[in-house]
């Protein structure tokens, strides 16, 4: 009589380790596929965030133009003081936008300068110059 019992315990066990087995091979390949979209939304989100970091935004593009303009206004004259103030402040709020630094900590100052370095950006200029005049 207990064999019969162990019979029948075992023919109802089985279906359930079936269905278990079954389960655990459905959960594994759902979390492959899980694994998988991760990564692919972060595909997605990095081509997106290059995308955006391309996109100008309207103030940002107006910074950009009058920044132009101005360059352009230097080639062919000395920029007048009220110049020179508009484009440093259209360089902050460009540097603004672009959530970016606005000091300028990684600029050497000519008094942190060698004579020799000195000499070398002014003969580079002038060489700049001559250049440009053919």
């Amino acid at each position: 009589m207990s064999n019969t019992k162990d019979l029948e315990a075992s023919f109802k066990i089985l279906p359930v380790e079936n269905e278990i087995l079954k389960l655990r091979k459905e959960n594994k390949a759902l979390y492959e596929t899980v694994g998988k979209l991760c990564k692919e939304l972060d595909r997605i989100r990095e081509i997106d965030r290059k995308k955006t970091s391309l996109i100008l935004t309207p103030e940002e593009e107006l910074c950009e133009v009058q920044i132009n303009n101005l360059n352009g206004i230097s080639r062919e004259r000395k920029l007048t003081l009220e110049e020179v103030k508009m484009l440093d402040l259209l360089i902050k709020n460009k540097r603004l936008i672009k959530k970016q630094s606005t000091s300028n900590n990684e600029l050497t100052l000519p008094e942190e300068m060698s004579d020799e370095d000195l000499m070398r950006i002014a003969e580079s200029v002038e060489n700049e110059k001559e250049g440009s005049e053919f």
